[in-house]
């Protein structure tokens, strides 16, 4: 039997929840569909996630340092180029690309081509484009989206419904230690240091809850651009020497082995990864109930504390709900790691697999 070829499409290997998505598909697809995996990557940033050797990686090259308007006009150009050329050299059965920027860039160079092509929205757009989504939708074999919320709001602009669908991220297969109430008093938040995550909030909210909980420290898993500014904020509060900035790594189990919570202060996502891992290895989650993703893991107070985007106080008192009621920490525990299986990569993987093949 003949192995199908077929083509995903990502910007980089850093370490973001759709690149490890996107990796965690290819790997199951080599291996339990017996697929021929071609992996593009678009830019020169340096990998954070590898892929095994059987896994094709071509890499066009986009260099991300500053250049002129007029360099990056012709990189994009060049870039473009060499994907089409490659596409129509591999002719693959479909081509997936995630996030809105490669989507685009996928579009506009497979315009014309007759082969199935797939994008992801990976985030939850600040605004809906009636015309800019329509035309997106319309130009492609169908959009896989993370989250009923931006479906619905797809659905008000003119999107082909046939062609959306709704698949949450999978979880990773972690060997994470079973959750007690012996673990250390550490609060885990992971994330890229930008705006979006709302460090500043939970800062901020660490700083009232420490006063009545001395004994807990905040561990930051994640590096960006704001890492300084944060850095000097938690000194404003005084709180640094009970807070741990921590670069990402591939070895995450330990850190979800140890936390005795989570907290993800993020005021826009798509389908939180880090959220949604904590949750399936039963470490109990805090998050803001930002307008998509955290609700669609967290759906009652058995698995977990939603609180309203911005209200740092009760986000503080949230955290001391959890330091103090340790029934509470273990029932959620316990309800939450029945999910597992909802978001195992076996049952992810194949539902993304039937929409890129149209079945």
């Amino acid at each position: 039997m003949v192995r199908q070829d077929v083509m995903l499409v990502i910007p980089s290997l850093s370490s973001g929840g759709a690149e490890r998505v996107m990796v965690e598909l290819a790997k199951k697809w080599a291996s339990s569909h017996k697929l021929n995996i071609h992996f593009v990557i678009l830019t020169d940033l340096e990998d954070f996630y590898s892929l095994p050797s059987e896994i094709t990686v071509h890499r066009l090259g986009y260099p991300v340092s500053k250049t002129s308007k007029f360099s990056k006009a012709l990189m994009i150009i060049r870039t473009m180029f060499r994907f089409r050329v490659l596409v129509r050299n591999i002719r693959p059965t479909f081509v997936l690309s995630f996030m809105t920027q490669t989507n685009i860039f996928s579009l506009f160079s497979l315009f014309g081509l007759n082969i199935r092509k797939i994008y992801s929205e990976r985030n939850m757009p600040k605004k809906i484009g009636k015309h800019f989504y329509s035309f997106i939708t319309k130009y492609s074999s169908g959009m896989i989206l993370q989250t009923q919320e931006l479906y619905s709001r797809l659905s008000q602009v003119g999107c082909d419904l046939k062609k959306l669908h709704v698949i949450p991220n999978p979880v990773a297969e972690l060997n994470v230690d079973k959750y007690d109430l012996n673990r250390n008093y550490e609060i885990l938040t992971i994330g890229r240091l930008v705006e979006q995550k709302g460090h500043r909030d939970l800062l901020h909210a660490f700083s009232i809850f420490v006063k009545l909980n001395p004994e807990y420290k905040l561990i930051i898993l994640g590096k960006g651009p704001l890492k300084n500014e944060l850095i000097k904020y938690a000194k404003k509060l005084a709180i640094y020497d009970q807070v741990t900035f921590c670069d990402p790594i591939s070895n995450i189990e330990s850190y979800y082995s140890r936390a005795k919570y989570f907290v993800l202060s993020s005021k826009r996502e798509g389908f939180p990864n880090a959220l949604l891992e904590a949750y399936c290895y039963g470490v109990p989650c805090i998050s803001y109930d930002c307008l998509t993703g955290p609700a669609d893991i967290i759906s009652s107070s058995s698995e977990g504390l939603l609180v309203p985007i911005g209200d740092v106080e009760s986000l503080a008192q949230a955290m001391h709900r959890f330091a103090n009621e340790p029934d509470l920490l273990m029932g959620i525990s316990q309800k939450s790691v029945e999910s597992k299986k909802k978001y195992s990569i076996e049952s992810i993987s194949d539902k993304y697999l039937e929409v890129c093949l149209g079945r």
